[in-house]
């Protein structure tokens, strides 16, 4: 019996019987799925838009080396290609597949040429290819430097309310990083709001790194030793004195002389306390009794006088630090 009449003839029994069909399909099936699996072929895929990964950027700077800028900025839209078999394409995707840009392997400042890699955490996946292959770094020496802390007061005061200086703690923080970068770093900035400000203040705050011109300096290359530092000032009412009405000396020039004008500057001085204790202080300069009188008994030449003002007990001159009286003396020509 040849194979065409071996055929005709199962095709024939088949038709006359259903159940010979459904054997015959499900052989049919399995006969694929057998033919499918002996013969499967590898495939290629492309996934674009990767995420890198840099890594080594701490060996560099054990090296005393630093990266001048982020070189990941630069990498838009890498392109990662796999070989994979057919029957594994449905299991892989972007989040097997890893790409670095490693720089640990850098050994000297400079511009260097870095090969990316890419791994797949999925068996079955070889990289082929990665696009674009390479990324190139800038490398510097890396330094540290003491940058002082300037602490600032800004927004609006309250209304006759004294401040004092702020200051900070710590006084200073440590920059490192790139020489170029650092190099610039002239202070470090942190502002503290006077707004709504009524008593001591101390408050721990983010700062900014500034140059010379108070350009703020990005700190992406950069490491600081802390994030914050504790900016602290007091804060007082205060109430104004009138010092013009007050005498200012006492006694009289030499004979043949006179005393042509007297003066005092500042004109009138803020007093700052606490609020129960400027509350009991008298209304006026001369209840307070600040200074004794210049005396100018027998004098004959013009003088200026630097006062010390005698202050009440937890108050103090908040206004004009020092305070001068000039007497100007000349001869009677009458």
């Amino acid at each position: 019996m040849n194979i065409k009449s071996f055929f005709g003839k199962l095709w024939q029994s088949t038709r006359r019987n259903p159940f010979s069909k459904i054997v015959a399909l499900i052989f049919a099936l399995l006969l694929w799925n057998y033919v499918m699996s002996a013969t499967d072929v590898m495939r290629r895929l492309t996934f674009s838009d990767m995420n890198v990964i840099l890594s080594g950027e701490s060996v560099l700077n054990r090296n005393d080396l630093a990266l001048t800028e982020n070189p990941l900025s630069d990498l838009e839209d890498v392109a990662v290609e796999i070989n994979i078999l057919s029957r594994d394409m449905d299991r892989v995707s972007r989040d097997n597949i890893i790409v670095r840009l490693e720089v640990g392997n850098i050994l000297e400042a400079g511009e260097a040429e870095i090969k990316l890699s890419a791994q797949s955490n999925l068996g079955g996946v070889t990289i082929q290819s990665i696009t674009p292959a390479t990324a190139t770094v800038q490398v510097e020496p890396r330094i540290s430097r003491s940058v002082l802390v300037e602490a600032a007061a800004v927004g609006a005061p309250e209304e006759n309310y004294w401040y004092s200086t702020p200051n900070s703690d710590p006084r200073s923080v440590q920059v490192s990083g790139p020489q170029s970068i650092v190099e610039t770093v002239a202070k470090a900035r942190a502002e503290a709001s006077l707004t709504g400000v009524t008593e001591e203040y101390r408050m721990p705050l983010r700062f900014k790194l500034m140059d010379a011109m108070e350009r703020v300096i990005p700190t992406d290359q950069l490491e600081i030793n802390i994030e914050a530092v504790t900016v602290l000032f007091n804060a007082a009412p205060q109430r104004e004195y009138d010092l013009s009405a007050l005498p200012l000396y006492i006694g009289q020039p030499a004979e043949g002389y006179r005393v042509k004008s007297a003066t005092i500057q500042p004109q009138s001085i803020l007093l700052a306390a606490r609020q129960p204790t400027l509350d009991a202080l008298p209304g006026t300069a001369a209840q307070l009794a600040l200074f004794n009188p210049v005396d100018i008994a027998g004098m004959e030449n013009t003088l200026t006088s630097r006062l010390r003002l005698s202050l009440p007990d937890g108050v103090f001159n908040s206004s004009a630090p020092e305070v001068y009286i000039t007497i100007e003396i000349e001869k009677d020509e009458s």
